[in-house]
């Protein structure tokens, strides 16, 4: 089977301030993973949100979209099972443990994927 690197990244709008944190990171920036997979598997990667102002928001996310569906994505609590949907409400002073699951077809081949999950807060 192939083998390919995904290149993820997590990016946040800077508009909900400074009190929001994706992965320890202040929200106007970027995280970015490396990750090396083969075809057939599923690859896990556990981020954080954490919300430690007084007043909650509706975030929702967008997951570039796979050409001949070659994998899927999507966002899921801790447990890796429980679909988190999309758009979603985070209350006041609260963090969420959540995981950015992708799964590949069996048939990949050698290469690179993009995969990006963009976020976006409304007050």
């Amino acid at each position: 089977m192939g083998k390919c690197t995904i290149i993820g990244k997590i990016s946040a709008d800077a508009t909900v301030g400074q009190a929001v944190l994706v992965n320890g990171q202040l929200c106007d920036e970027t995280t970015i993973w490396n990750i090396s997979a083969y075809g057939g598997e599923s690859v896990v990667t556990t981020f954080t949100l954490e919300n430690r102002s007084s007043h909650g928001f509706s975030i929702s996310w967008d997951i570039s979209t796979a050409t001949d569906s070659e994998w899927n994505a999507g966002v899921y609590e801790s447990d890796g099972t429980t679909t988190v949907s999309s758009p979603t409400w985070v209350a006041a002073s609260t963090t969420k443990d959540w995981k950015f699951k992708i799964d590949f077809d069996k048939y990949i081949t050698e290469g690179n994927y993009e995969i990006v999950l963009t976020f976006d807060f409304a007050p």
